[in-house]
């Protein structure tokens, strides 16, 4: 594959006659075959109201803003402090559970702090479903060095990988 199959819809599946009779060649540097990509700007930036803290099922968006969210939307919460021990900012998907006026109660307690004073905000993506590759071989024909792959999926929920052989020749004497 030298160009890149981008997929920006639920319900695509990429089915192969199977094993060793639909192969896809990785030959790219740094990039998938197949990238499955939701979109992580589907609704404006929210600040948060107050702090959410990590264990919290809850947060607080600014007057009027729990309208932005519905149950079941699935949101990222970020601010600008780092993890520890990275340069990388803090964040995390959650699933909106339920809305009541502006607080949002999520399906799973978070994993950091996010505070107001380090510009803490959710906003709403669009998750991927129902989507796959079944029956197909990839193989990487890239430089040991590169990056490629066969597959790649953000912002997806519930993808399935059935029946796919992978193997890497660049790896290979």
């Amino acid at each position: 594959v030298g160009t890149q199959v981008e997929v920006e819809a639920s319900n695509v599946k990429h089915v192969g006659a199977g094993i060793g009779l639909t192969t896809i060649e990785v030959s790219s540097n740094n990039q998938s075959a197949i990238l499955f990509q939701g979109s992580r700007t589907t609704g404006e930036a929210n600040d948060l109201a107050s702090n959410a803290d990590q264990g919290d099922t809850t947060a607080t968006v600014d007057a009027g803003k729990g309208a932005n969210f519905a149950a079941g939307d699935w949101a990222i919460i970020l601010d600008e402090a780092t993890i520890t021990g990275t340069a990388q900012k803090q964040g995390e998907l959650v699933r909106v559970k339920s809305v009541s006026t502006d607080t949002l109660t999520f399906h799973a307690p978070l994993r950091y702090n996010y505070t107001t004073g380090n510009s803490a905000q959710i906003q709403s993506i669009q998750m991927l479903t129902g989507c796959g590759v079944s029956g197909l071989s990839a193989r990487k024909v890239t430089p040991a060095s590169s990056t490629a792959s066969l597959l790649t999926a953000l912002y997806c929920d519930g993808w399935e990988v059935k029946d796919v052989e992978v193997y890497d020749n660049a790896q290979q004497g």
